[in-house]
């Protein structure tokens, strides 16, 4: 693993934990796709990645990431990680509850010139719809 790439990541996951959209979007590539797998959404371009991080911290204010482990190349890699948070805004068609959620999740990145070309994320939804009380334990 390069130090350039896993500083690269450090980087990306504290301007996410700012909730610094422009300088979430810096780390991608023009022609970057981002991938939430699990809500089945994919947005291509720099316009549709800022609306869709400016959606996410509407819908959780508090959300952070902690990286648990990764493994990264100069072409890419992947990163697992926990998300917090609180649900304090409707989502994916359901009310906002008001609850805190932990949450594990893996992301697998493609990178060109030392930016993220791709990113592919997937993360527990039957835990998250669980403790946010959506379903039953």
């Amino acid at each position: 693993m390069g130090a350039k790439e896993e500083q690269l990541i450090k980087e990306y996951i504290a301007a996410v934990n700012s909730h610094d959209v422009d300088k979430i979007v810096a780390f991608f590539t023009d022609d970057c796709e981002y991938e939430d797998a699990i809500m089945r959404e994919v947005v291509r371009g720099k316009p549709e990645l800022r609306a869709y991080f400016v959606e996410w911290f509407a819908v959780f204010p508090d959300l952070s990431f902690v990286i648990k482990s990764h493994y990264l190349s100069p072409e890419g890699g992947g990163v697992e990680f926990t998300f917090s948070g609180t649900h304090t805004n409707p989502v994916m068609g359901l009310p906002a509850t008001n609850k805190p959620f932990t949450v594990r999740g893996a992301t697998i990145v493609e990178l060109r010139e030392g930016k993220i070309r791709r990113e592919s994320d997937y993360w527990d939804a039957a835990s998250f719809m669980t403790q946010i009380g959506m379903m039953p334990t």
